[in-house]
């Protein structure tokens, strides 16, 4: 029952950064069929990231590959622009390429990379831990999703340029993470 909180907990703290994310491009009244595709794809990540740092993470901790908060960072940057790009366009729904959407979600789930790697150093459960993650994940990024769209109504305006401000603030999180 404690690995279960430990693991809900850390499952909780993985999901903040797809939380912030989802509440930002939902400001931006993201289409909602591409709403469901980063709530799977951020659970599916969290699901797999886990497993694949618990076999292959100590071979590329020990390499010197280049910083995956650098490639986190450079995507965020990019979409920072794309978002302020629309907002000078007169349609109000912001439109992802299913690859962005497949490497937003990617992106929001690499710190569960690092965290299968550490389970399985501790001889955790990693696929229970992966499992839960994956389900908190995506719920939380749904929640995200919701709250962002709720909120947005209210004051469009003001709410685009707090979703931009989001992406601006996980950004320079993950530059001072490196």
């Amino acid at each position: 029952m404690l690995s279960f909180l430990i693991y809900f907990f850390i499952g909780i703290s993985l999901s903040m950064d797809a939380f912030s994310l989802a509440f930002s491009l939902s400001i931006n009244h993201l289409e909602k069929s591409q709403t469901t595709k980063m709530s799977l794809l951020v659970g599916f990540f969290h699901l797999i990231m886990p497993l694949l740092g618990s076999k292959i993470g100590f071979i590329v901790q020990k390499k010197e590959f280049i910083n995956p908060n650098l490639i986190v960072e450079f995507i965020f940057i990019l979409l920072i622009i794309e978002m302020i790009r629309e907002r000078k366009k007169d349609t109000k729904i912001l439109s992802l390429s299913d690859l962005t959407i497949l490497l937003l979600a990617f992106t929001v789930s690499i710190d569960s990379f690092s965290v299968g790697l550490a389970l399985s150093m501790q001889q955790e459960n990693v696929l229970l831990a992966s499992i839960i993650f994956s389900v908190i994940s995506s719920t939380i990024t749904q929640l995200g999703i919701i709250l962002g769209q709720t909120i947005s109504k209210q004051n469009q305006e003001k709410m685009e340029i707090i979703g931009i401000i989001i992406l601006v603030i996980i950004t320079i999180y993950y530059y001072f993470k490196r």
